[in-house]
């Protein structure tokens, strides 16, 4: 059974709890998320992988990268349409109830990660401190 699947199971308790154990993508990021992946030559069924690894200038940095369909033992994963978002088990006691944004300014374009857990995060937004 994937997140997803087990969310629809807290409708009754309330929306805001089933929203805030997963990890969710808004809809541009969705839509940006499979054309890259698509553009990249990746198979349909690779997983958009987040995680962190320890180091940049407020302790860890976001990985994203889409890999093949990690083993449930040790990722989370989560669908959506088309579309299935995984996490180390390590990094998501961290990235719980992380969202997903695309954004597009004059400085960078690409995917815009809100981690409520985080504590600091550095100028350039690719490190934070938990």
């Amino acid at each position: 059974m994937h997140d997803h699947d087990a969310c629809q199971n807290f409708e009754n308790i309330g929306s805001w709890i089933a929203i805030y154990y997963v990890i969710t993508i808004t809809d541009k990021a969705l839509e940006k998320a499979i054309n890259l992946r698509k553009t990249l030559n990746r198979p349909g069924n690779y997983a958009l992988n987040i995680k962190l690894n320890a180091g940049g200038c407020s302790g860890f940095m976001y990985d994203v990268d889409f890999i093949e369909p990690p083993p449930e033992d040790t990722h989370r994963l989560f669908e959506y349409d088309n579309l299935t978002i995984s996490c180390e088990k390590k990094s998501y006691i961290f990235l719980i109830g992380t969202e997903l944004d695309w954004q597009e300014t004059i400085m960078s374009t690409g995917f815009k990660i809100n981690t409520p857990n985080a504590t600091g995060a550095c100028g350039c937004g690719e490190s934070v401190s938990f």
